[in-house]
């Protein structure tokens, strides 16, 4: 099972549930995540207080930003990416990505390489996977 964030409501952050979703595998150019960290940023905040420009639909998750190691990928995905740290590119529409879990997954187009080393809590990266 991996652990998600959902809403079932709109509010404050005391809507937000920490909750179990079945662990799938990903499908055609998508890429499953260990994630290691998780960034809520403005856009995030605005969608669970209905706020943003797409409208929530009930129940809904967050994870528009996240940091990992790719742990599976899909049938036509190099598998050169496994074992990589990778971070993900926030350019994606709210409603249809698979959000914040401690696993997680994410078109192929939509995540690029980042260095395993931390430099005054700053990810470096490198590279890009399209």
């Amino acid at each position: 099972m991996a652990k998600i964030v959902r809403f079932h409501e709109c509010g404050g952050p005391e809507v937000l549930k920490i909750e179990e979703a079945p662990l799938q595998q990903p499908g055609s150019g998508e890429v499953r995540l260990r994630v290691q960290a998780i960034g809520l940023n403005r856009a995030e905040s605005m969608f669970f207080h209905n706020q943003y420009v797409e409208e929530p639909k009930l129940p809904s998750r967050l994870g528009y930003e996240a940091a990992g190691v790719v742990e599976a990928v899909g049938p036509d995905v190099e598998k050169s990416w496994l074992g990589k740290q990778v971070s993900t590119i926030p350019a994606f529409s709210m409603l249809t990505t698979v959000r914040w879990a401690n696993r997680q997954w994410f078109l192929s187009r939509r995540w690029e390489n980042i260095r395993p080393t931390f430099h005054r809590s700053k990810v470096q990266r490198y590279g890009c996977s399209t």
